[in-house]
């Protein structure tokens, strides 16, 4: 993790750029390529992803409505697609995977994967930090960072599939990934299009990497959890609204309610059945104890936007309505 002074940093930018579309379009256009002006953008990114919520945090800040001529979420999508420091604790390196220092460099003696990402031979580092006893690597490395973010969505998905335990910070993890799509998505209906067409280049037709199929396995999963994390799930259901904006995407999505079984249980759910599960779950054992009702709001405006979807073509709507 990066230290207590930089998180405050982060705290302090976030804080300035939140709710301020005007700042957040003159970062992208003007101060981005300024290094003395970005440094303290430079300073998350630098450290990602073995310190993986403050980049997040950051972009999701800098993301906002704008009248620019690119908008601030495909600036944001481009920041990740172009990553090149891929920095990671000395310990998620194998033993013996590291040349013996020379002229303080270090390259790999083989390819190892960390965080889904396939970090071949040859590849070089730098030793760069130590916090709190921990040796940090940055390896000048070029790749996506949402081959990252996928990877992490996919790992908590076959811990609550597998009954494994989750680690404490993948959670916090998924939560932050999820928090910036859905903002990317508000932003820029073009969005999910060209995000799921990249991840989908970056690991091919894997259903299991798909984002579609990544969301609704992970909202099938974790809304039927004793306590269900809110936020996490209404992140989820936020992003998978972001595919009700055009007809062939507003139809997976449909398929793919079925599939997992969200429309029988909303319509039984509707009848009062103790039967239904995972929206019952939700809302008597996360939302009715805290008094907060984001996931229901969430899921009442999805079905909102595919009923609009449903009206806008006509000659789907009898059958959404036979569902």
């Amino acid at each position: 993790m990066i230290p207590t002074w930089e998180h405050e940093l982060v705290d302090v930018y976030c804080a300035s750029f939140e709710k301020g579309n005007q700042l957040c379009a003159q970062f992208w256009e003007d101060d981005f390529n300024n290094r003395a002006i970005s440094e303290w953008f430079r300073l998350p990114r630098s450290f990602f992803p073995a310190s993986f919520t403050p980049l997040l945090r950051v972009l999701n800040a800098l993301t906002a409505i704008s009248d620019s001529r690119h908008t601030c979420s495909f600036e944001v999508f481009q920041v990740l697609k172009n990553a090149y420091l891929f920095t990671v604790q000395k310990e998620d390196i194998p033993d013996g995977c590291m040349t013996v220092p020379a002229e303080g460099r270090r390259r790999l003696r083989r390819t190892v994967q960390v965080y889904g990402e396939y970090l071949p031979s040859e590849t070089e580092a730098t030793q760069f930090f130590t916090y709190e006893g921990k040796e940090y690597y940055a390896f000048f490395h070029k790749y996506s960072a949402w081959k990252v973010l996928v990877y992490r969505l996919n790992s908590l998905v076959y811990c609550l599939s597998t009954g494994a335990a989750v680690p404490p910070e993948l959670t916090g993890e998924a939560d932050a990934i999820l928090a910036l799509v859905q903002k990317m998505f508000s932003c820029d209906d073009k969005c999910p299009k060209y995000l799921r067409e990249h991840i989908s280049e970056l690991v091919g037709h894997q259903k299991q990497y798909d984002l579609l199929e990544l969301l609704f396995s992970l909202l099938q999963l974790a809304s039927g959890l004793h306590d269900p994390p809110l936020d996490l799930l209404r992140n989820c259901v936020q992003c998978i609204g972001g595919y009700t904006k055009n007809e062939r995407d507003a139809q997976e999505v449909w398929t793919l309610m079925e599939k997992h079984g969200l429309l029988a249980e909303m319509a039984q759910t509707a009848k009062g059945a103790v039967y239904s599960r995972s929206l019952r779950n939700v809302l008597y054992n996360g939302e009715c104890p805290r008094g907060r009702y984001p996931f229901t709001i969430a899921f009442l405006n999805l079905l909102s936007g595919l009923l609009n979807y449903a009206q806008r073509w006509r000659q789907p709507s009898a059958e959404f309505a036979q569902r």
